[in-house]
């Protein structure tokens, strides 16, 4: 965490940013409760896994169309793209 924080004052400093800029920010998180922060980000994980879900839907009615040969292609090509995403490296 102090490591983080050092990174970001120094990105601050660079960026020539105000203190009152950055601490009015701070503030304002400072006054929502814990348990505030908690139900948003409860929400926002109940979003994103109604999101996935669509996605999931939406992927499966595309490989009911494909021939197996195609399925085979288009999940390798996801794997590979999910792999990249996450940022792993080939083992080669």
């Amino acid at each position: 965490m102090a490591h983080t924080q050092r990174n970001l004052d120094t990105l601050a400093q660079k960026l020539n940013l105000k203190e009152e800029h950055r601490s009015h920010k701070g503030a304002a998180r400072a006054e929502v409760d814990t348990a505030t922060k908690l139900d948003k980000m409860s929400q926002a994980m109940r979003d994103r896994a109604d999101q996935l879900q669509k996605v999931a839907q939406d992927t499966r009615a595309f490989e009911d169309v494909l021939s197996p040969e195609q399925k085979t292609i288009f999940d390798l090509y996801w794997t590979a793209q999910f792999h990249q995403r996450l940022g792993h490296r080939p083992l080669a």
